[in-house]
This record gives structure tokens, sequence and C-alpha cells, in this order.
């Protein structure tokens, strides 16, 4: 199929074009039981798992039909709103239009990340191979930082950032946003 986002900033894309396994996707449909599933599937989201969900038919409560339970009411999309909305505020979970999480599964897939340490600065290095006029989105890379560490700057074409620090495994960890073909300087304090 050919998937034109005629509201986004690219020309159109064709979703076979793009190198994925397997892209799951739930319409979200009537019944408390297929809302659970549907919040589950956030859940799974905010676990690393790619989750697609759609909806065909939004009514007001009370305008459902339970013999079309491809009609959801708003509440329904209020609910899983509201989750997303929670992982997303929190920094967990990123919600993005399917063109655009293609377009950033598709760099992340072809990306090369290397780094390098000198003092108390960590210089991380972003390439592909991919055509940088339509595969510019920043990804989102985990570096590695000594655990005394508090936090870092991070500075990338002449714009300044920070992140905190935070620990998993054993191992002290911030969240680096790097644009493909440029590096990022990461100083710790």
């Amino acid at each position: 199929r050919e998937y034109n986002f005629p509201t986004s900033n690219h020309t159109g894309l064709n979703l076979y074009d793009i190198n994925y396994a397997f892209l799951g996707a739930s319409s979200i449909s009537l019944g408390e039981a297929n809302l659970n599933k549907d919040l589950e599937r956030i859940d799974g989201a905010a676990e690393g798992r790619l989750t697609v969900l759609f909806s065909h038919k939004v009514v007001e409560d009370g305008q459902e039909s339970s013999s079309d339970t491809s009609t959801v009411p708003a509440s329904y999309i209020e609910a899983i709103a509201k989750k997303i909305g929670e992982y997303a505020s929190d920094g967990i979970l990123w919600n993005a239009h399917l063109e655009d999480a293609m377009l950033y599964l598709r760099e992340a897939e072809a990306a090369t990340v290397k780094s390098t340490k000198s003092g108390d600065t960590i210089t991380v290095t972003l390439t592909d191979t991919l055509d940088d006029a339509v595969y510019n989105y920043a990804l989102t890379v985990e570096v590695i930082v000594p655990t005394d560490w508090v936090g870092a700057k991070i500075v990338q074409n002449g714009n300044t950032s920070y992140a905190k620090a935070f620990e998993r495994d054993g191992k002290w960890i911030v969240y680096v946003d790097v644009v493909p073909e440029t590096s990022v300087t990461v100083i710790g304090g």
C-alpha cells in the first residue's frame, strides 16, 4: 500500500520501502476487554515495543453501537490518551504519527554510534548511510557516564541542553539526542 500523509513535512512514504520485520497494529474496538488490551499495549510500548493503535470512528459516550465494534466512545480515547500522556510526560514513551515513527526506526537501524572520552568530556558521533534530507531525526542515544556524574551538559551544533544522570543495572546513564552525521559533546558534572 501507498500511504500519503499530506499534513506531514515529508512528501509521502511507501511503507514497503521500510525494512521492518513486523508491524503489529491494533484497532481500538468497543468493549471493556478491548480497552484493557489497548491499555496493556501502551504498557508494552513503555517497555520498548513498537505499538500502533488506530481508531475508525469516535462518537460521544452513549452513541456507540453494539453491532459496530469499530465505533468507540470518546471516553475510550480519553483513557488511552491519558495513559499515553502520563508515559510521554515522564519521557518514557514517544507518541508519534506512523510515518515519523517508521522514519525514526529506519534511521535507528542504519545508525552507527561511536564515542570517545577525554577527561570529563565524552564525544558521541552518530552516522548512517541514509539520505539526510529525509532521515534527519535526532536519535536518542544512551551514554554510559562515570558513576560520580549527577548530570551532563550536552552541546550540539551550538545548542546546549542538560540531562540528569540515572542509575540502571549498576551503570550511570544519560540520554542524549544526536542528529545524524554530527557529534555531541557530553560534559560531566
